[in-house]
């Protein structure tokens, strides 16, 4: 089953990380010189995102605040750590059958009691997806 390919972000590109100074924004050192890119996970991550861990890459488009934006973090294998990706397999996999069954019908980020859920499938089954 095919969940997702990274090549969809287009060129990837390598770096090192150097610091978070808050939870959206990454300084990182990528071709000898420094630039931001954008941390879609809000968690902290301190084990992951730390001075001197090489990260992934892929270039925003210009009108993007941050010239890139950081996919994944290399430990002893990639770890992804952009949650728009998360979702995305996710989704992918439940469209494929890993339920034991192919849903006609596939909601993503759906209201409940004044919070939301991941994922409504078939309109009677919620999921919901943990990022650790």
């Amino acid at each position: 089953m095919h969940l997702f390919d990274l090549k969809t972000f287009g060129k990837l590109e390598t770096a090192e990380f150097l610091e978070r100074p808050n939870r959206f924004v990454g300084h990182v050192r990528i071709n000898g010189r420094t630039t931001r890119c954008h941390v879609a996970d809000t968690g902290r991550l301190k084990e992951i995102l730390h001075g001197g861990r090489q990260v992934l890459l892929a270039k925003n488009p210009p009108h993007f605040k941050t010239e890139y934006r950081l996919l994944a973090a290399r430990m002893e294998e990639w770890v992804l750590i952009n949650t728009g990706i998360h979702s995305r397999i996710v989704r992918n996999a439940i469209n494929g059958g890993i339920l034991g069954f192919n849903p006609d019908d596939v909601r993503p980020e759906v209201s409940v009691d004044g919070g939301r859920l991941d994922f409504l499938v078939n309109n009677r089954l919620y999921i919901e997806v943990k990022r650790t």
